[in-house]
């Protein structure tokens, strides 16, 4: 142990110490069990492959951090581990608005982001036959537009399909005689 380890006497509450551990093996349980306390386990290894090796071969893989002066090798290496969320340069940064979730047997799903949010809702389709059917009451083909507002009424009905919305009134162009409908066609031999 390099140096915590041992909380304070006397100290109130129940705070242990930052702990710095090093030379311990990959399969202590320091190591191969996620721990949730202010506990740093520093193994050492003589290339990245073996780093990347040893950190994949870990059944738990909710984050992991690279450190490095150099930005390009740092994604690389970080691309390569097998766990949910892989910092650079730092470790345990959340954002809500980036989704966070474990790999292999690190937790259940996501939380945050747009990811997250669909996680925690299940949707549902609700469809109707829009074109009508010979033999069958209106309700099952195209209700009528009373029928369409007394179904859908309430807090987040929306507004009647295109095929029920009243007729645009008629659209308008300027001429040189005036306005004029412009649906209707122009005489041949007719100004304006």
């Amino acid at each position: 142990m390099l140096t915590g380890g041992n909380p304070e006497e006397g100290q109130a509450g129940y705070f242990y110490p930052a702990t710095l551990v090093a030379d311990i093996d990959n399969d202590n349980p320091l190591v191969a069990e996620e721990q949730f306390g202010p506990a740093l386990p520093i193994i050492k290894y003589s290339t990245v492959d073996e780093a990347v090796q040893m950190a994949n071969a870990l059944k738990v893989g909710l984050g992991a951090s690279v450190w490095s002066s150099d930005p390009a090798k740092a994604r690389e290496v970080a691309a390569r581990i097998e766990a949910g969320t892989v910092w650079i340069n730092k470790h345990g940064a959340i954002d809500p608005r980036v989704p966070f979730g474990g790999a292999k047997q690190s937790g259940y799903g996501l939380e945050f982001g747009v990811e997250g949010l669909k996680q925690l809702g299940s949707p549902q389709v609700i469809s109707y036959l829009q074109s009508p059917v010979v033999g069958l009451p209106s309700l099952s083909g195209n209700p009528t537009l009373a029928e369409h507002q007394r179904l859908s009424s309430g807090a987040l009905a929306g507004p009647p399909p295109r095929h029920l919305r009243p007729a645009p009134p008629p659209r308008k162009s300027h001429t040189d005689a005036g306005i004029r409908d412009s649906r209707i066609p122009r005489p041949q031999n007719c100004p304006g």
